[in-house]
This record gives C-alpha cells, sequence and structure tokens, in this order.
C-alpha cells in the first residue's frame, strides 16, 4: 500500500464550479428588474440551477430579503380643503369660459399596486444595500 506523502488536492477531484458564471449573474439582473418578489425557487427554476446555487449567487451578488409594507396615502384637513377650494375655483373658471375645459388634466395620484401577499414571507423583496 502506498502512502500519500503529498497533502494538496488531486487534479480533477470535486465538481468544477459551473453555476456561478456571468450568465448567471445578468440573467438575476434582469429577474429582478421584472420584479423583485421572486422565491429562491422560482429563480433556481427560472436558471435550472438548484435552490442552494440560486440562494448562494443572490448573497455573492449582495441581494437580501426585506419585508415590503403598503403605507396608505391619506391627504390631512388642510390638503382637503386646497383641494375643495381648487376645485370651487375651476367650476367658477368653467362657469365664465367653457372653453376651460379642454384644458383642465385629470390626474389620480393614488398609486397601488396590484400585489396582495398572502403572508409575510411573500410580502418581501430582494434588494441590495442601499436600495430603497
Amino acid at each position: 500500500m502506498g502512502i500519500r506523502h503529498d497533502t494538496k488536492r488531486c487534479p480533477g477531484s470535486g465538481r468544477p464550479i459551473t453555476v456561478s458564471t456571468d450568465e448567471n449573474r445578468e440573467q438575476i439582473s434582469i429577474l429582478m428588474r421584472e420584479s423583485r418578489t421572486w422565491t429562491t425557487e422560482e429563480i433556481a427554476t427560472n436558471l435550472e440551477i438548484s435552490v442552494g446555487s440560486a440562494h448562494n449567487l443572490l448573497v455573492e451578488m449582495e441581494y437580501r430579503k426585506i419585508g415590503s409594507h403598503w403605507l396608505p396615502h391619506e391627504l390631512n384637513c388642510k390638503q382637503k380643503q386646497r383641494r375643495v377650494e381648487a376645485c370651487i375655483q375651476n367650476h367658477q373658471s368653467y362657469i365664465e369660459d367653457e372653453r376651460l375645459i379642454d384644458r383642465i388634466i385629470a390626474i389620480d395620484e393614488t398609486y397601488m399596486r396590484s400585489y396582495d401577499p398572502q403572508d409575510r414571507h411573500m410580502a418581501k423583496e430582494w434588494r441590495k444595500p442601499g436600495e430603497t
């Protein structure tokens, strides 16, 4: 029996790293631009890699899951009063000159996402440090 005197790894032993590629990093970047709510399992499925490898890539790219919260936007009394006054003024101007209606632009300032998470884990999003 031969005794091994060298402690270096034998060439070719172990599986080569094939997942941590620029192509996979670019694919993750594309997925993150599309949506920040991917699960690690969904990312792994999209990239056709293991869940552990997908997680390792996300960590390498400095992504982490951050809880997102929906904050309702409500007007205070002063803001509501200003809007009523602006509407009354616009209405009075319209009564004086009906052509004004062609120059009024109506905008809905409410922005609501059509995403209603079922639990707190689904409400998390991937973010890099410093991103809001």
